[in-house]
């Protein structure tokens, strides 16, 4: 995809959130605030997609590791004794 043709997503969510809100009032509920989301990060040493050169989900989507954090945890793994754990 082109850099023009580029879509900025958190503007879409922001769209998004407004037309949610404007339903809100029409039904009576409360608006509620836009929260800009958060770039993805490693959950061992919380840099984010742009700091590293890969960023891996686990099964459960919200636990994220980078390739720095495996790399060391092989390095870890590497080193130990057969029975060590």
């Amino acid at each position: 995809m082109s850099d023009d043709n580029k879509i900025d997503y958190v503007e879409a969510i922001f769209q998004l959130h407004e037309a949610t809100n404007k339903l809100r009032k029409i039904t009576g509920e409360e608006p509620k605030p836009f929260v800009k989301p958060k770039p993805p990060f490693c959950s061992f040493c919380g840099k984010c997609k742009n700091e590293v050169v890969a960023l891996l989900s686990s099964p459960s989507p919200e636990i994220l590791i980078c390739n720095e954090c495996i790399r060391k945890a092989q390095e870890i793994i590497d080193g130990m004794e057969p029975n060590e754990s």
